[in-house]
Formats: C-alpha cells, sequence, structure tokens
C-alpha cells in the first residue's frame, strides 16, 4: 500500500543492487531527458516476479515511475531459451550418433564391394550382422525423436484406453532379445496376468523400450534384469506400479536427483562403453505425465537401479 511506502528508504523494499540500478536509472532520466526502461525481480510473498520499471521525465527534480509485471514474458523466454538449447544438443547428438554407424557402413560395404570374392562366408556374415546391429540401433534412435516430436505436436490428441499391458511389454523384451543376447542378460517379466492401466500403446512401448534398453545397456554381462508390477492407492486413486530392476552399476543420489530434476542431454557409456544421450529417458519422463502418471527411481552404486512407472489402473477412469 502506498501509505506505507511514503517515506521508506528504497533499500527497505528492494535488495541493494535493485536499489542501485533504481538510482542509476532515475539519474539516466533526469540527465537526458526521455524515458529509461529497466526490468528487475522481486520477491513477493515468496515468489520472484519480473517487472518493467518504465521511467518518464518530469520536471529536473522529479521523474514518473510505472512498473508492469511481466513474469509471464520472463517465464515464456525462459522456456524458449532452455528449448533451443536442448534442441542445439540435440542437433549436435545426432550429427554425431548418425555419423558413426552411416561411416560404418560405408566402411563395410566398401570392404564387401571391392573383395568380395576374398571373403570367406563366415566373414561376410559377421560384417553383415554388424551392419544389420547398428541399424537397428540408428533406427531406435531416430524412431524416439520421431515419436517425441509426434507427440509434443499432437498431445492433446492423446487417447488413453484400459490395456493388459503385460502381453505388450512380453513383446517388447522379445523385439529387444538381440541387445539382451549380446551381453548374455535375462529378461524376467514377473508383472501379474492382467495388470490392467490406462494407456496409450504406442507411448507405452516407447516408455518401457527406453527404460529396457537403459537396464540392459547399464548391466553387467551375465546379469539379469526384473519385471515387476503391483496395485495401490493413492488419495483414492488406484494405480499400475511397474518396476524394472538391473543388478548393474548403479547410481549415487546425486546421479538420480540430476536425472528426476533436469532435462539435459548428456553423453554417458554402459558397461561396455555402450554410447548413450540421455534422451531417451527425457523423452520417458515426458509419455508418462501425458499419460498422467508418474516417474521415480532407487539406485545403489555399484549395486544397480530400479525405476518405477506409476499409471493409472485401467479399472480407474478419473
Amino acid at each position: 500500500p502506498a501509505n506505507e511506502l511514503i517515506g521508506m528508504n528504497i533499500t527497505e523494499i528492494v535488495d541493494v543492487d535493485t536499489a542501485v540500478r533504481y538510482k542509476d536509472t532515475f539519474s539516466k532520466c533526469l540527465k537526458n531527458k526521455e524515458l529509461v526502461v529497466m526490468e528487475y525481480p522481486l520477491i513477493i510473498e515468496g515468489k520472484k516476479r519480473w517487472f518493467q520499471g518504465r521511467v518518464s521525465y518530469k520536471t529536473e527534480n522529479s521523474v514518473i515511475f510505472n512498473a508492469i509485471d511481466i513474469t509471464k514474458n520472463k517465464e515464456n523466454e525462459e522456456s524458449i531459451l532452455q528449448s533451443n538449447q536442448m534442441k542445439d544438443n540435440l542437433i549436435s547428438v545426432l550429427a554425431h550418433d548418425l555419423r558413426n554407424p552411416l561411416g560404418h557402413f560405408m566402411q563395410m560395404t566398401n570392404f564387401l564391394v571391392e573383395d568380395f570374392t576374398s571373403f570367406e562366408r563366415e566373414e561376410i556374415l559377421s560384417h553383415l550382422k554388424g551392419i544389420n546391429e547398428s541399424s537397428k540401433n540408428t533406427y531406435d534412435l531416430l524412431e524416439n525423436i520421431l515419436n517425441w516430436q509426434l507427440t509434443r505436436k499432437n498431445s492433446n490428441h492423446i487417447i488413453l484406453r484400459s490395456e493388459d499391458i503385460k502381453p505388450q511389454i512380453d513383446d517388447i523384451i522379445t523385439q529387444l532379445n538381440y541387445l539382451a543376447i549380446a551381453k548374455n542378460i535375462k529378461i524376467v517379466n514377473g508383472m501379474n496376468d492382467g495388470s490392467h492401466a490406462m494407456v496409450d500403446r504406442k507411448l507405452l512401448d516407447t516408455i518401457i523400450r527406453n527404460l529396457l534398453v537403459n537396464a540392459i545397456k547399464f548391466s553387467y554381462s551375465g546379469g539379469e534384469i526384473e519385471i515387476g508390477s503391483q496395485e495401490l492407492t493413492e488419495n483414492e486413486v488406484s494405480y499400475m506400479k511397474i518396476g524394472i530392476t538391473d543388478k548393474g552399476i548403479g547410481m549415487d543420489e546425486s546421479q538420480i536427483n540430476e536425472i528426476l530434476d533436469g532435462n539435459e542431454i548428456k553423453i554417458n557409456y554402459g558397461t561396455e562403453r555402450e554410447r548413450g544421450t540421455g534422451l531417451g529417458l527425457i523423452i520417458c519422463k515426458e509419455f508418462i505425465e501425458l499419460l498422467g502418471g508418474e516417474f521415480n527411481m532407487e539406485s545403489t552404486k555399484g549395486q544397480g537401479s530400479t525405476v518405477f512407472v506409476m499409471l493409472k489402473s485401467g479399472g480407474n477412469d478419473n
């Protein structure tokens, strides 16, 4: 209220740095006799808000000061900056992750074309298997990004349906079996029969696929990955909680918080130097939110990790 502000020193209202900016802005306006604009933050009721101050010349000893709340504009600017940063990182990662397999394709096919007759049948088959595996990884990367962009664009058109998700997860395990076999890893689906949840099948496919690929990547050769489920109720709403547990390298608390709180594309490596970017987890978290669910994880360094996906139960349409 104005009556409370009258007679107060500026430093009693705002912090010293902002007070100095006020003084410099007022001095500039009086000196040049022209409008001066400044932007500054204030903490109001414990929340940070942004204002645009417009200082107009009135007399040689006075100015007119108007303040406009621009918090929403600032938040939009920050969102755009973060989005642009993510896009820049994504392009950089894509350039690297596409260039390497394409270079491998070129090298292997050149060998086969130029010296085809000198290769034994087993050698040709070995090269073709390498090309095939590399092409699958490249395809999965592009499929992830395409699904992510299409879902962002059409997020208002997602329709959730009650589905028994265990058979779908069994299919995903079968599709990823080639990755598990390469590291002698066993994937066990211990979910209960009739595990119904409200899902979009395509989004769920992307979520589980990415989480399993991560579990394989960070598991040691000869390990085991377990998938379990349980029904629970929170605030009178029924949920299906899916847990994917590996016995791999694990993480400390700071690494867990970085994943849960961040959306940063960051290069990482699995137990056999498999390259990752963190993009899969970013997509998972976004898709789980679109399904009205929650994502969480537990981990112990050197012992493994469990990621949790909590979805609304298929028997609950709320």
